[in-house]
C-alpha cells in the first residue's frame, strides 16, 4: 500500500529542480479587487527580475512565462490581487521538464506589512482560470510548480479552474485556493499525439493535488483520473448542485497507481434547501490500485438525501468499467446518506479499517458491494474482503451494517464491529444472499442492538446462533456490547482490555495494521482500532 504523510510538498518540490543558481525568478504585482490596504503595484515596463520593481500584468506574467527556461519561476506578490478580463488562461512553455520544473507562484513584497494573503487571481471574463493546453495534436509537456495562489472564478460561467489536458506530465500544485468555477480541477485527456513527438503518449501522468481548499465549484471539485498522480490532504467543500451528477471529488477515466489520502469532503452537491444529493467521492471508469485512504467526509444532520453517499465506486457509465486490487481504508465517513462506502465491478478489492457513524434519520447502508444493480457489460465483482471496519448507527437511524449480494466469490467478512444503538426491527448487521461457498471465511465478527428486538444478526436470520446453524460462518463472533471508549464523541476504540473487540480478531485474516496505522499484534483485536497496552509502552519500567 502506497501511503504518504499529511506534509506539504513544497519544499520537496524544489529538490527536484536542478541547476537551481541559474533560475530567474520573475516578480508581478497588481492591486485588484480584494487586493491588501498596503498593496503597491509594479509597472509592465519595469525589468521584472527584481522584488522591488515587479511588472503589473496578468497577461505581460502569462506571455513572458512561454519564455522561461525550466527552473525559473513566475512569482505574483502576497497581498495583490488580478481582475482578469484578457480572454486567455494558457499557460504553456516546452522548456520545462520533471526534472528541471517551471514554476508559478507568490512572494512577499517589500511593502508588506505582515498580514498578506495569497494573491487572488480573480476572471472576470468567463474564462479558465489557468489552462495547461497545448492546442492541436497533442505534444508531450511536462515539469510545473503551481503553489500558493487563490483562483476565483466567474459566476454561472462553464470554466474550470485549473484545466490539464494534451499529454501534462508531473505537475504538482500545493496550497491552492479554486472557487466558483464548473469544475475546480479538471484533469481531462488528450488530442491525438503530433507525429513527430516521440515522446508524447496522449496520457496525462503524475498530476498531484495537495493541501489545497477546492470550495463552491458549481458542479465538481476535482473530476478526472491519471497514472501516479496523488489527490492529498485537500479541503473539499460545497461542490456540485445537481443531485446524483456532482460530486466533490469525481476520479473519472482510467488510472493506476492513484492516490486519493487524508483529504476533508463536506456539503455535496447541495441542492436549493442545502440538503447533499450526490455522492461525495466517487470513482467511474477503469481503475488499478486506487487507494482510498484517511479521508474524512461528513454532512450535517438532517442534511442528507438518499443520493448523499460517503465513497463509492462502481459504474456509472455505458462503457466497459471494472476496479482492481482498489483499496479503501482508514476512512471516517458520518452523517452520510443511504450508503456510506459502496463497490461495484471490484475484483480483488480491500475495504478496511473504515469508521462509519451514521445518525440520520433514514434507512442506510455501511458497506455494500455491488452497491448497485452491475451493468451487462461491467465485470462482476469478486474477491472482495471487508475486514476491521468499525460501524456505529445512532438511536435514530436504521438499516444494514455489511451487505455482499449477487455476484462473485472468495468473499471475506471478518473482525467487523457493528452497534445499533436504536429500536428499529428493520435493522440487519450483515446481508448476502450467495451460497456459503462463495465465502473464503465470514467471521470473528461482533454485533450488538440490545434494543431492537426485531433486528436480525443477518437478513432473515433473526439471531446469530440461528446464522451459525444455517450457514457455518461466524463460529467464533459474538453478540455482546463491544465496549466502546466515548460513543458521543466518536471515539469508537476500546474502553479498557476487557472490551471484547480485544485480542479476539481473526488471527490469520485481520488486518496488518489499524485505523492510525499501528501493527497489529499477534493477536489482532476486532474493528477498526487496536487497543494498546501500557505494559508495552513502558515495558521497561520507564516513563
Amino acid at each position: 500500500m502506497r501511503r504518504i504523510n499529511q506534509i506539504s510538498l513544497l519544499g520537496v518540490a524544489f529538490l527536484i529542480t536542478v541547476d537551481s543558481s541559474k533560475a530567474t525568478d520573475f516578480f508581478v504585482c497588481d492591486c485588484g479587487t480584494g487586493a491588501d490596504v498596503d498593496c503597491v503595484a509594479g509597472d509592465d515596463n519595469n525589468a521584472g527580475t527584481v522584488a522591488n520593481n515587479p511588472w503589473r500584468s496578468h497577461e505581460k506574467a502569462r506571455n513572458t512565462f512561454t519564455t522561461l527556461n525550466g527552473g525559473d519561476a513566475m512569482l505574483f506578490c502576497q497581498g495583490g490581487a488580478w481582475d482578469i478580463s484578457s480572454g486567455n488562461s494558457r499557460w504553456v512553455n516546452n522548456n520545462c521538464s520533471a526534472n528541471n520544473r517551471c514554476e508559478i507562484s507568490s512572494y512577499l513584497p517589500n511593502w508588506a506589512s505582515g498580514d498578506e494573503i495569497r494573491p487572488v487571481l480573480r476572471r472576470l471574463d468567463g474564462a479558465n482560470g489557468m489552462d495547461f493546453v497545448d492546442g492541436g495534436n497533442a505534444n508531450h509537456e511536462a515539469g510545473y510548480i503551481l503553489s500558493g495562489l487563490h483562483l476565483i472564478g466567474t459566476p454561472a460561467s462553464a470554466t474550470f479552474g485549473l484545466f490539464f489536458y494534451n499529454d501534462i506530465d508531473d505537475v504538482t500544485v500545493d496550497s491552492v485556493r479554486i472557487e466558483g468555477f464548473q469544475v475546480g480541477f479538471h484533469l481531462a485527456g488528450s488530442n491525438a499525439c503530433d507525429p513527430n513527438d516521440l515522446l508524447c503518449d496522449g496520457i496525462n501522468d503524475n498530476i498531484d493535488l495537495l493541501n489545497s481548499e477546492i470550495i463552491n465549484n458549481r458542479e465538481q471539485g476535482w473530476l478526472g483520473g491519471s497514472n501516479n498522480s496523488d489527490v492529498i490532504n485537500n479541503l473539499f467543500l460545497n461542490n456540485g448542485n445537481r443531485a446524483s451528477f456532482d460530486h466533490n471529488i469525481y476520479v473519472s477515466g482510467n488510472s493506476t497507481d492513484m492516490v486519493v489520502q487524508n483529504n476533508t469532503l463536506k456539503y455535496s452537491a447541495l441542492d436549493v434547501n442545502g440538503v447533499c444529493q450526490g455522492t461525495s467521492l466517487v470513482v467511474h471508469g477503469t481503475h488499478h490500485n486506487l487507494l482510498i485512504d484517511g479521508n474524512f467526509i461528513e454532512e450535517d444532520l438532517g442534511m442528507a438525501g438518499f443520493g448523499c453517499w460517503g465513497i463509492a465506486a462502481d459504474g456509472g457509465s455505458s462503457s466497459v468499467e471494472v476496479f482492481t486490487h482498489l483499496i479503501i481504508s482508514n476512512n471516517r465517513v458520518k452523517n452520510v446518506g443511504n450508503l456510506a462506502i459502496g463497490v461495484g465491478s471490484c475484483q480483488n478489492c480491500l475495504i478496511e479499517n473504515n469508521v462509519i457513524q451514521q445518525s440520520q434519520f433514514i434507512e442506510t447502508t455501511g458497506i455494500a458491494s455491488p452497491d448497485r444493480v452491475t451493468a451487462t457489460e461491467d465485470a462482476e465483482s469478486t474477491a472482495v474482503v471487508v475486514r476491521n471496519n468499525t460501524l456505529f448507527y445512532g438511536a435514530n437511524s436504521t438499516g444494514t451494517g455489511i451487505k455482499i449480494n449477487d455476484e462473485g466469490n472468495n468473499h471475506q467478512i471478518i473482525s467487523n464491529v457493528i452497534q445499533y444503538a436504536g429500536t428499529q426491527n428493520n435493522f440487519n448487521c450483515m446481508e448476502t444472499n450467495l451460497v456459503t461457498s462463495d465465502f473464503v471465511d465470514v467471521d470473528h465478527n461482533l454485533c450488538f442492538f440490545p434494543d431492537a428486538a426485531g433486528a436480525e444478526w443477518s437478513n432473515g436470520f433473526a439471531d446469530l446462533t440461528a446464522w451459525q446453524t444455517f450457514s457455518g460462518f461466524d463460529q467464533n463472533s459474538v453478540e455482546v456490547d463491544p465496549g466502546f471508549k466515548h460513543i458521543n464523541a466518536g471515539d469508537f476504540s476500546a474502553v479498557d482490555e476487557f472490551s471484547p473487540m480485544v485480542n479476539t480478531g481473526h488471527m490469520s485474516l485481520s488486518s496488518g495494521s489499524d485505523f492510525y496505522g499501528l501493527s497489529r499484534d499477534a493477536q489482532p483485536d476486532k474493528g477498526a482500532f487496536e487497543f494498546i497496552f501500557d505494559d508495552l509502552i513502558f515495558i521497561d519500567g520507564f516513563e
